[in-house]
């Protein structure tokens, strides 16, 4: 399943007992890149967190309902 705003994870591996998260490609800069070195307004910032916060709550959804479809 695909979640608005979240990378998807495509393999994990194992290489030499440390795991590797192969993801999908992506263009851009990450939340620290794009917030260093300046203030961010804060109808931005609270549009930033209120993502955030969307995402993993539609990743934690996602988790218990496997949790309850394998328990």
């Amino acid at each position: 399943m695909t979640i608005p705003t979240v990378i998807e994870g495509l393999d994990l591996l194992d290489h030499s007992r440390r795991l590797i998260l192969v993801r999908e490609y992506f263009i851009g800069c990450t939340l620290r890149e794009y917030a260093t070195d300046r203030a961010l307004p804060f109808r931005e910032a609270f549009g930033l967190i209120f993502k955030l916060v969307d995402s993993i709550l539609n990743i934690l959804v996602i988790f218990v309902d496997e949790m309850i479809f394998i328990g």
